[in-house]
C-alpha cells in the first residue's frame, strides 16, 4: 500500500476513533449532570407532579370551605423530604404538610391504550396498562379512605384528587431553594397535620426513665391502630417507626398511601383485628424488648385487649 494512502487511513482511524471518544464523553457527562441534578431535587419537577387525568366521580370528596384552604395554602411551603409516592413539603409556620403525589409514576398513556402493537409486545402493552391503573387505583382509593374514615387518624386536612375549574397556587421551595408557583387545578395533592416521629418521642421518654408518658405514647398509637381495624382497613405498610407520629400528644398514621378496606379485591384474605394488630406491631414489639422489659409488659397487656386504655 502506497505511503500516502497508509496515513491517510492512519489519520482516519485516528479521527474516528477521537469522535468517540467525544460521544462517549458527553453522554457520561449527560448522565453524570442528570444523576447530579436528581440528587440536588430529590427528582422533583413540576411535570412529575402535574396530572392529566379527566374529572371521576369515585374520587369526588367533601369541599374544604375556599378561605380555610386559601388560608392553608397563603403561606409558602418548602421542600420536607422524598417518599415512595410523595414530595412532602412543610408550611412555613411548620404546622402543614402538602404532598404531591408522584403522577409520573401512575401515567396512563391513553395513547397507548389506542393502539395496540405486534405480537408479544401487545401482551407486555397490555399487562403494562393495567399496572399503571392498579397502581393508580390504589392510591387514591388508598386516599380516599384516609380522606373519608380515617380523617381524625391521618390528621388530613384537605385532599384533592380531581381536576377543579377554579384557580389554586401554592408557592414551594425546592431543595436547592428555588422557589416555584404551582397551579394545583390539575395537581393531585393532600394536605396533612405535620407530626413529629412517634418512635424518637417515645425513646427519649425510655431515655428519662419517664414511664408514664412512654406508656401515654404507646397507648395513643395502639388506639389509632385499633380505630383502623374498628372500621375495617387493612395497611399494606405497616412500618410504624417510619409512619406513626404524634399530633398534639396524639398519634396519626403518617403515610396515606397503603390502606386498602377488606372487602376489595386487593384485600382478599380473612381480616382479624387480633392477626392484623400482632402482625402491625410485631417489630414495634422488638423495639421495645431491646429498651424496656417494663414498657414489653405493658405493651403485650395491652395488644391482647380489644382497644387500650385512654388516659
Amino acid at each position: 500500500m502506497p505511503r500516502p494512502l497508509r496515513l491517510s487511513l492512519r489519520l482516519h482511524c485516528k479521527g474516528s476513533h477521537l469522535k468517540a471518544l467525544k460521544t462517549l464523553l458527553a453522554a457520561f457527562l449527560l448522565y453524570a449532570t442528570h444523576h447530579l441534578c436528581h440528587q440536588a431535587t430529590d427528582g422533583f419537577q413540576i411535570v412529575k407532579i402535574h396530572s392529566d387525568l379527566p374529572p371521576s366521580t369515585q374520587w369526588d370528596v367533601p369541599t374544604t370551605p375556599p378561605q380555610a384552604l386559601h388560608t392553608l395554602l397563603g403561606q409558602p411551603f418548602s421542600y420536607l423530604g422524598s417518599g415512595g409516592q410523595c414530595y412532602a413539603f412543610v408550611s412555613q409556620d411548620g404546622q402543614t404538610v402538602l404532598k404531591f403525589f408522584k403522577m409520573h409514576h401512575l401515567r396512563q398513556y391513553p395513547w397507548l391504550q389506542k393502539h395496540s402493537l405486534p405480537g408479544v409486545f401487545d401482551r407486555l402493552r397490555v399487562q403494562f396498562l393495567l399496572l399503571q391503573k392498579q397502581k393508580l387505583w390504589r392510591l387514591f382509593a388508598s386516599s380516599m379512605l384516609a380522606y373519608t374514615q380515617l380523617k381524625k387518624e391521618t390528621g388530613l386536612l384537605h385532599l384533592h384528587l380531581n381536576p377543579t375549574p377554579d384557580a389554586l397556587h401554592v408557592q414551594v421551595v425546592d431543595k436547592l431553594g428555588i422557589t416555584h408557583h404551582v397551579d394545583l387545578k390539575n395537581t393531585p395533592f393532600v394536605l396533612q397535620r405535620r407530626a413529629s416521629n412517634a418512635f424518637k418521642t417515645l425513646k427519649a421518654h425510655i431515655k428519662q426513665r419517664d414511664i408514664p408518658h412512654a406508656k401515654e405514647v404507646i397507648n395513643n398509637i395502639l388506639h389509632c391502630l385499633n380505630t383502623r381495624y374498628a372500621q375495617g382497613i387493612r395497611d399494606h405498610d405497616p412500618a410504624l417507626r417510619r409512619n406513626i407520629g404524634l399530633f398534639q400528644d396524639r398519634a396519626i398514621f403518617i403515610d396515606i398511601g397503603s390502606f386498602a378496606a377488606i372487602q376489595t379485591p386487593f384485600s382478599n384474605t380473612p381480616f382479624s383485628p387480633q392477626e392484623e394488630r400482632l402482625r402491625d406491631t410485631r417489630r414495634m414489639r422488638k423495639w421495645l424488648h431491646k429498651r424496656s422489659p417494663e414498657l414489653t409488659q405493658y405493651f403485650d397487656s395491652l395488644v391482647q385487649m380489644k382497644a387500650p386504655p385512654q388516659d
